[in-house]
């Protein structure tokens, strides 16, 4: 008898309406992403602000005049259409201008990881001549755009440009004031107030026309290998279009998206999911981006709270700080009010099914119409492929919750495969590699041929992520393919480790430190973070522990010591927790 096929039946297209995948799967006409934005900002109007920036708002309409003035400047100062401009940057306004510009004219930003080494960075901008930069983020990118014969102009933005009187004259006398005229002895600089003066007089044609597979954007994957590379994804206007299209049908997503609503636009524009969910999905449905270019977690936190964002998306860590606060809020006696709540997506990492089900609960006494819930988005198919807005809730509320929590189920568009290490398809239940076929999939990654043949192999994309899939096509992800260490023949995955912990009454959740002591041999130390209000005995907890762990690990693996964490500290500078980090806290731990 031949196992079912998740990839043929596609349980999850009964979550949409009646023929949303071949909606889904159609093409439009040829058109270039600014186009299809200049439209629905101008069906807009000016009713509710674009942007948001430190308190000013922007409008509409003045969105389309600045992307004019841009794109003049870009082609007077020689920007060619199929040309890469390198972008150093967080959101601002500007950024926002500038990428719709070089869009209209034919030309293509490459948003650079900010985190990648100074070795990726100088790798990943060859062969441009235009950079565009922000003032206090110049350093990180200095060794590389200060090279005049490598660029022909570098656009350098003042955060304080369009910020609001007299923020922005504090923000001027800061430190950034001696970068600023650091940059401006730099021979191949140019003020970005200077490079409008100096060029937008252009008075030749503006919008190139429409060309197949033309690039829209570069964006990067928000995670860096251990040189600290960051792989850099091409998304034609195709492929950008194509996102818009697949969310018109997962009508439970896009609804959250109202005329008016304020959307917390916090991570930088080279995470893809955020370009999107965060972004261009908002601004042409009508919301306001509130822009916040300073990315930190207690910024995200205080942002979302203070700003009474409707729609957030930021990782699970946060996610839980922020309930955190607003549960020693209400021990103090006091009610927050969270009713503005909307869309509350998390994505990048998840939290443990424990955590989700106690996050949740803070939020619903808080008055929280809406769950906190998980998507799986990827760079290489542009931003999001799964999301669980509301459909596997149920598993939490119903006190069933599975080893992870659900990613969710594909959009319309999108197939999804469990495979294993041979290419063959799983079926439900069982866990190998995710991959996916989509409309929205990426032209491949830049300057890397070889390796975008590799992730399509077999005519699939191989996301390299742990995953297995229920009956309902909700996917439940577990880790990358990668993380897993080899021990006497046996290759062990932490993530099991993690959740074996996880089954003990006090653990909310567990992470397990690896930490290689030799040719094959290695030092096991687990992070814990407790149930919130249980009381620990460490000694009978490390007891407990050690007999749940002595039926998971193999013969000669055992766990050194054990260490409670009252907070979801040990992040990466994005708010994923990193297991690099833990691995090397070795102190403080707790025996039985």
């Amino acid at each position: 008898m031949n196992a079912r096929i998740p990839s043929e039946e596609k349980p999850w297209l009964k979550y949409f309406a009646e023929g949303a995948r071949d909606e889904s799967l159609k093409t439009s006409e040829t058109k270039t992403l600014w186009q299809f934005m200049e439209k629905r900002l101008r069906e807009h109007g000016d009713k509710f602000p674009a942007l948001r920036y430190f308190g000013r708002d922007i409008k509409r309409s003045e969105v389309i005049e600045n992307v004019e003035l841009w794109a003049r400047a870009f082609r007077g100062m020689g920007v060619e259409p199929d040309e890469h401009v390198i972008f150093y940057t967080p959101f601002t306004p500007e950024v926002v201008y500038m990428l719709f510009a070089l869009n209209k004219i034919g030309a293509c930003p490459v948003f650079l990881n900010m985190t990648a080494s100074p070795e990726a960075l100088t790798e990943s901008v060859a062969g441009c001549r235009f950079a565009v930069v922000l003032d206090g983020a110049e350093e990180g990118i200095a060794h590389v755009l200060r090279q005049a014969e490598m660029f022909q102009a570098v656009i350098y933005i003042e955060a304080a440009t369009c910020m609001p009187f007299p923020i922005n004259k504090l923000v001027s006398l800061t430190v950034l004031g001696k970068r600023r005229r650091t940059l401006a002895s730099a021979t191949n600089y140019i003020r970005s107030k200077d490079a409008l003066k100096r060029w937008s007089g252009y008075e030749g044609a503006t919008d190139a026309e429409p060309k197949p597979g033309r690039h829209a954007l570069i964006t990067a994957s928000s995670g860096t290998s251990q040189s600290g590379y960051a792989k850099l994804i091409i998304d034609t206007n195709e492929s950008v279009l194509a996102m818009f299209r697949q969310t018109e049908y997962a009508e439970s997503v896009i609804s959250q998206y109202q005329p008016g609503s304020l959307c917390f636009t916090s991570l930088p524009p080279f995470i893809s999911t955020c370009m999107f969910t965060l972004f261009l999905c908002p601004l042409s449905r009508g919301c306001t981006c509130l822009i916040e270019p300073r990315f930190s977690i207690e910024r995200v936190k205080n942002g979302i709270i203070n700003n009474k964002a409707n729609i957030n998306f930021t990782v699970g860590r946060v996610w839980l700080m922020i309930c955190h606060q607003l549960d020693e809020e209400m021990k103090r006696g006091k009610k927050p009010d969270m009713s503005f709540l909307r869309m509350n997506i998390m994505g990048g990492e998840g939290v443990s099914p424990k955590e989700l089900e106690w996050l949740n609960g803070v939020l619903r006494k808080c008055g929280s119409p809406v769950p906190v819930t998980s998507g799986y988005g990827l760079s290489e198919v542009f931003s999001v492929m799964s999301i669980d807005y509301e459909y596997a809730q149920k598993d939490y509320m119903e006190g069933n919750p599975r080893k992870v929590i659900s990613v969710g189920a594909p959009l319309p568009g999108v197939i999804a495969s469990i495979q294993d290490a041979d290419g063959n398809e799983l079926t439900y239940g069982e866990r190998g590699e995710l991959c996916v076929k989509a409309t929205t999939q990426m032209e491949g990654y830049l300057h890397q041929e070889e390796l975008t043949e590799y992730v399509f192999r077999g005519g699939w994309y191989h996301t390299g992520a742990l995953c297995e899939m229920d009956e309902n096509g909700h996917i439940y992800h577990y880790c990358r393919m990668s993380d897993f260490f080899t021990y006497n023949g046996r290759n062990i995955y932490p993530i099991d480790l993690d959740i074996a912990l996880r089954s003990h009454g006090d653990i909310q959740n567990a992470v397990m430190a690896v930490i290689p002591s030799g040719e094959g041999s290695y030092r096991l130390f687990a992070h814990l973070y407790p149930e919130p209000e249980h009381v620990i005995d460490r000694k009978r907890l490390a007891s407990e522990l050690d007999g749940i762990m002595s039926g998971i690990l193999p013969e000669g693996l055992s766990i050194e010591g054990y260490k409670l964490h009252n907070d979801p500290i040990l992040l990466s500078p994005l708010g994923k927790s990193d297991r690099r980090l833990y691995n090397s806290d070795t102190e403080g731990f707790f025996r039985s």
